[in-house]
């Protein structure tokens, strides 16, 4: 069920990044798109690397490293789509600045995490995550709807 969730993920970041294609045409918005198309591919790395590890590999020091490259794409992603998302609705540009501002919060709230509550931080970070994208794909179809009609 984990892989395949992670795996549906991505692939909606995929999807979502072909989506912006076109809405704006800002400086910024072809670095967005992939930035975030590498952060859906990351997490498809993250899949791949959760479901054939063994035990110990997962357990060790360096088990959440494929984590923190996607958790930074994602950050870049959100701050380079900045300004195309305002221009394109000001709520949607909102939006995303509250997800930003979260997800940079989140940032040195790692250095007040022990173990027993890593799994708590992991959690928010990855709700934070899960938001966003639902938030920009909620967005864009909004947006396609109001272009339809």
């Amino acid at each position: 069920m984990h892989t395949a969730g992670l795996v549906l993920f991505a692939a909606s970041q995929l999807l979502l990044a072909m989506a912006l294609d076109g809405l704006d045409h800002g400086w910024f918005w072809p670095w967005g798109r992939g930035l975030l198309g590498a952060s859906g591919a990351t997490v498809l790395f993250v899949a791949y690397y959760f479901a054939t590890a063994d035990q110990q590999a997962l357990q060790g020091p360096d088990a959440n490293d494929p984590l923190w490259v996607a958790a930074s794409l994602v950050g870049f992603a959100m701050g380079v789509l900045q300004p195309g998302l305002s221009r394109l609705s000001r709520g949607l540009g909102a939006f995303n600045a509250v997800c930003l501002v979260l997800w940079l919060l989140l940032i040195p709230a790692i250095l007040l995490i022990d173990v027993i509550t890593l799994g708590v931080y992991e959690r928010l970070v990855g709700s934070v995550y899960v938001v966003w994208v639902a938030g920009l794909c909620g967005g864009v179809l909004q947006r396609g709807s109001a272009v339809q009609h």
